[in-house]
């Protein structure tokens, strides 16, 4: 197996993150990704590639335009604010976060002008600082899906995307749950776009929120995901079954919380049907670090 690759992602590693209140080191590092590149380097059944630029257009398919363009200014302008300097952190998180009960009933809230204000409107909790380095690190986080997507469009049977930091948990128009930009739905979106329905499977022991949101409309690409009951774990406000009823009724996107035992053998089958060339061949199969695996089944598994 083909494995994706690029340095870049060290580029966001921020020192402290935020929970119950309580400074402490960052779970989500950069070592998570460099000790599975070490051991995939040891087993002569993977070989890897870097990853090519695939531009704006697969994030902005994603993700609204104003959260694209305030991370990629966002330490520019935590700078010229002042921070990230002298005796302050040297990275950059929210202290106030827009809540929808704030303007209820008043229409959208405008995008502020501030630094601090800015930050509170696209990022929703305190695990996920930036860095200088972090657009960078989640543009090529991108690239990395992309490219391993391209490759199972060239007729790879399976890739693998060994990028970060990670991106489940980021919906259309938010950033957070230590990630920065959906790579595994603009994956999922680049190859739903070139050969018709795409599946999810999301693995991670947390609902990925942002990418269920990212397609809840759609009919063109399923979410499965096993997680954690969200009423004792993270995220909390998703992934909860109401969701999946929801959407099995519309034939669009469905949840399911983890139980043990837990198959989702049946739901991709019947979603992704065989191809009448090769019957016997399962679905190519891209797997992304730490989060979600989009699958996709073709006539021809040749890029159009």
């Amino acid at each position: 197996m083909r494995v994706v690759y690029d340095p870049s992602h060290v580029l966001h590693d921020p020192v402290t993150e935020v929970q119950y209140g309580i400074a402490m080191p960052m779970y989500e590092v950069p070592a998570r990704v460099e000790s599975i590149r070490a051991a995939l380097l040891t087993d002569d059944n993977f070989s890897f590639a870097g990853a090519t630029d695939h531009g704006l257009g697969p994030v902005t398919a994603v993700h609204h335009e104003g959260l694209v363009r305030f991370l990629d200014e966002a330490w520019s302008l935590w700078r010229k604010h002042g921070g990230g300097g002298g005796s302050m952190p040297p990275q950059f998180m929210p202290d106030t976060v827009l809540h929808p009960a704030l303007r209820e009933g008043m229409g959208e809230a405008p995008e502020p002008s501030a630094a601090v204000g800015r930050i509170g409107y696209w990022c929703w909790e305190t695990m996920t600082p930036l860095v200088a380095g972090s657009y960078r690190a989640a543009r090529a986080a991108v690239d990395v899906a992309l490219t391993a997507a391209d490759l199972l469009l060239a007729g790879d049977a399976a890739a693998y995307g060994l990028a970060r930091p990670p991106g489940h948990h980021c919906p259309r128009s938010a950033f957070g749950g230590y990630g920065l930009f959906n790579y595994s739905a603009a994956a999922s979106a680049y190859l739903a776009e070139r050969v018709g329905r795409v599946a999810v499977l999301d693995v991670d022991y947390h609902h990925g929120n942002g990418t269920q949101q990212i397609f809840y409309q759609r009919a063109d690409v399923l979410y499965v995901s096993l997680h954690a009951d969200p009423d004792r774990a993270f995220p909390y406000f998703v992934g909860w079954l109401t969701n999946a009823v929801r959407a099995q009724a519309r034939a669009a996107p469905s949840t399911c919380r983890y139980r043990p035992g837990a198959r989702t053998t049946g739901t991709l089958r019947r979603w992704i049907p065989r191809s009448s060339a090769s019957p016997s061949t399962a679905p190519p199969c891209l797997s992304s670090h730490s989060d979600s695996i989009p699958t996709a089944r073709t006539r021809s598994l040749t890029s159009p």
